[in-house]
């Protein structure tokens, strides 16, 4: 099965193969939130989001911005 969605401006598909199609498109569900997840989390279009804090820091010297994205990464699957 196919689904198709938009993350980061850019157009996405999941395809996915499997024998019950309930649980191919609970999966797909699921896929899709977590992405809309880290897009919102690091988006460079929200002013709230760490990568847009890093990109108002870069050339600053503000190393703070790159760590708290290290540590949002680390944590990404919280």
């Amino acid at each position: 099965l196919g689904f198709e969605f938009s993350a980061m401006a850019s157009p996405c598909e999941l395809r996915l193969v499997g024998p019950d199609a309930a649980a191919i498109e609970a999966a797909a569900a699921a896929a899709m939130a977590e992405v809309r997840r880290i897009e919102r989390k690091f988006s460079r279009y929200d002013r709230d989001s760490i990568g847009s804090r890093i990109n108002a820091a870069a050339g600053s010297g503000a190393g703070r911005s790159a760590s708290q994205a290290r540590d949002h990464l680390a944590c990404s699957s919280m």
